[in-house]
């Protein structure tokens, strides 16, 4: 890189959560400062209770073309800003982890539900046996258009039931039994990120548009084709 490239970066500078443009001998070319009870200020809607914006990390960010600044507060809801840091949208949603552009617009992030096994017994056994009364954790993948529109939702522990890989659901190494289980978080995804059109004839068994999908508690990686659903690859290990 030459010295004129920039490093985008994200983390807690001068006591607060800030977003900065660098060049890559540390000079500060711009910083937004993220205040997560300013781009939130509606506690009842609030995905997270916090006593100070700084008990909330950023994951997941990106700076657009135009100057603008789309990033997750861990697993608290996703913001955009303006150039100047003015607030263009937020998603009062536990989005969570990555966030990487979509070339069909808007964006990919993570998210993630709450639900009681014991309202849904069926729903993904052995987590949810009827004596089970933990809350579950299930992550999703949201489609975020560029006005912060949430144009799709897609729960990830549905997609490997949908195609065939349940069994992997329980490769986590904990113990199951028929009272309780010890794992409530289903998979931990870790990363999305898009097979993009100028590399995607160097990868011949995926498309363009392709989602790699990491998951942490399974040590599983998966590709998935996200118009037809259908898991096109997956390994583990």
């Amino acid at each position: 890189s030459d010295d004129d490239s920039l490093v985008f970066m994200a983390g807690f500078f001068e006591e607060e959560n800030q977003i900065r443009l660098v060049r890559r001998d540390g000079t500060l070319v711009k910083k937004w400062s993220l205040d997560y009870f300013e781009h939130f200020p509606d506690a009842d809607t609030r995905p997270c209770e916090v006593a100070s914006p700084l008990r909330v990390d950023t994951h997941g960010a990106h700076l657009t073309p135009r100057g603008e600044v789309v990033f997750n507060y861990e697993y608290c809801g996703s913001v955009k800003l303006d150039q100047c840091g003015g607030l263009i949208w937020r998603i009062s949603k536990p989005t969570h982890h990555s966030l990487t552009p979509a070339q069909a617009g808007g964006y990919w992030l993570l998210g993630r539900h709450k639900w009681k096994a014991s309202d849904q017994p069926e729903r993904f056994p052995p987590f949810s046996t009827p004596a089970t009364d933990d809350e579950m954790l299930e992550d999703t993948l949201l489609w975020v258009s560029a006005d912060g529109e949430i144009l799709e939702e897609i729960s990830i522990p549905e997609l490997m039931l949908a195609n065939n890989l349940e069994a992997l659901l329980t490769a986590n190494g904990d113990i199951f039994k028929s009272d309780s289980v010890n794992q409530t978080e289903l998979v931990h995804a870790n990363k999305v990120a898009e097979l993009r059109s100028e590399v995607a004839d160097s990868y011949p068994l995926f498309e363009a548009g392709d989602l790699a999908i990491s998951l942490r508690e399974l040590n599983l990686i998966m590709v998935l084709d996200p118009i037809s659903k259908v898991l096109k690859w997956h390994q583990t290990g």
